[in-house]
């Protein structure tokens, strides 16, 4: 039995790790990067990063510490620890954004991280050794469905010049 107990934690620590990481880096990347969209394209996308932004921050990435505080998980709060703990294709993907880029090219990039952070919670749904973080991680799971697609709906918007309020 305690080395199954052990399996539980030890999955759950990683599992911890990595969700808290990449969605550390989804925050920094929706709400931090409004700077360098091209000025005159900023307000296009500008109200929906900014929503995508705070969910991120005060539902899932939120939810995920307070599961790890209450039952003595340890936190990555450094930068160098989340870069070490999300997925490689996360950090490298965020890691590479230039000023001044038009405001499709970071729908583009906020597209490719919905997709994937739908695939890290895919991956840790099937899981069996997390089964306690299930329902944050169905939760989270649903809310990037639905990020994805209003990032695609605005994406479709913006592209043909129409900006939704």
């Amino acid at each position: 039995m305690d080395d199954i107990q052990n399996k539980i934690e030890k999955n759950t620590q990683k599992v911890l790790n990595k969700l808290i990481s990449e969605e550390r880096i989804a925050v920094d990347f929706y709400l931090g990067s409004l700077s360098n969209i091209n000025p005159s394209q900023r307000y296009a996308i500008e109200e929906k990063f900014t929503k995508i932004g705070i969910d991120e921050k005060n539902d899932h990435l939120k939810k995920l510490i307070q599961f790890a505080n209450k039952f003595g998980y340890e936190v990555p709060f450094k930068y160098k620890d989340f870069e070490k703990y999300a997925s490689k294709k996360m950090v490298s993907k965020f890691n590479g954004l230039k000023n001044g880029e038009d405001a499709l090219y970071y729908i583009e990039k906020a597209i490719e991280s919905e997709k994937d952070a739908i695939n890290s919670y895919e991956e840790v749904m099937k899981d069996e050794y997390v089964f306690d973080l299930q329902p944050i991680i169905l939760n989270a799971y649903y809310d990037e469905i639905q990020h994805l697609q209003d990032l695609e709906l605005l994406y479709d918007c913006v592209a043909i010049g129409v900006v939704l309020k």
